[in-house]
């Protein structure tokens, strides 16, 4: 009685790992998923730096928000890119870099989020200003393809 005891214990906790296994992606696919948003991310970095909506507003989810900093959130894809057409028209943007600080793909391989640090330089009446900040990105997987459906930043300079 007491080897089938075990052997039934034995059976259920091997039950319990593989279902525990089976509701996530393997660790190979998880950081594979998060290679493919840094590549994405990076993309969008890039898009942004060249001032190129046409380019930047298909990595935006169509029902994104965008949270800039001091402003109210941004929701839908027309509306961000409504912000930065004005953003490009207000901000003398110069050049922007980004640089990925942590990434976590969830274990159903379907939502992400990223933190970073964000690097603007700005022509102020023709003076170069640079400003150092930081953003957190939610990516959700659409149809297949990662895309961003929420965006927080804000610069490190304290308020005034």
């Amino acid at each position: 009685m007491r080897h089938l005891n075990r052997v039934v214990t034995f059976l259920l906790l091997a039950g319990a790992i593989v279902s525990c296994r089976s509701q996530g992606m393997p660790a190979t696919e998880l950081n594979a998923e998060a290679d493919l948003i840094r590549l994405r991310s990076q993309q969008l970095v890039e898009a942004e730096g060249r001032k190129d909506l046409e380019a930047i507003l298909p990595f935006y989810a169509e029902d994104a928000v965008n949270q800039p900093p001091g402003a109210p959130a941004v929701q839908g894809r027309e509306a961000i890119r409504e912000f930065y057409m004005h953003f490009y028209q207000e901000v003398p943007l110069i050049s922007l870099t980004s640089t990925v600080t942590a990434l976590h793909v969830a274990q159903g391989g379907d939502l992400a989020y990223e933190t970073g640090v964000n690097h603007l330089v700005l022509d102020k009446d023709g003076t170069r200003v640079e400003d150092v900040g930081k953003y957190l990105a939610v990516w959700r997987k659409v149809n297949g393809e990662w895309r961003v459906a929420a965006v927080s930043f804000s610069s490190d300079r304290p308020t005034s």
